[in-house]
């Protein structure tokens, strides 16, 4: 897995939400995305998931790299894809979960 997520590159406070910043290697965007399900314990479609990534962590990147960046996280056991009538929605894995755990939530290698 390459690369590392570090909070103090995408934000100038510590205490902030993580943001995108736009040098931000792809690594470093997939682990945005896991710690957005994380803090919000949620279950979303791309859709919804690419709209809130852009309001609440002001990405950049297309609703097309969101479902590849999905798709690759649950591909790697961190986020999990859900059937529900037929729509598929997106959780993090508790394997997600440990991963960030394990890091208290700064730095994911992915």
């Amino acid at each position: 897995m390459a690369g590392i997520y570090d909070k103090s590159r995408t934000t100038t406070d510590t205490n902030a939400m993580q943001v995108e910043n736009p040098n931000m290697p792809k690594p470093d965007r997939k682990a945005l995305v896991l710690q957005y399900f994380a803090d919000n314990e949620v279950m979303l479609p791309t859709g919804l998931a690419h709209k809130n990534l852009r309001e609440y962590r002001n990405v950049t990147f297309s609703s097309k790299t969101t479902q590849r960046m999905l798709f690759e996280l649950v591909d790697d056991g961190l986020m999990e894809k859900v059937d529900r009538g037929g729509h598929p929605l997106y959780r993090i894995s508790d394997e997600g979960d440990e991963l960030l755990d394990k890091t208290n939530h700064n730095s994911v290698k992915l």
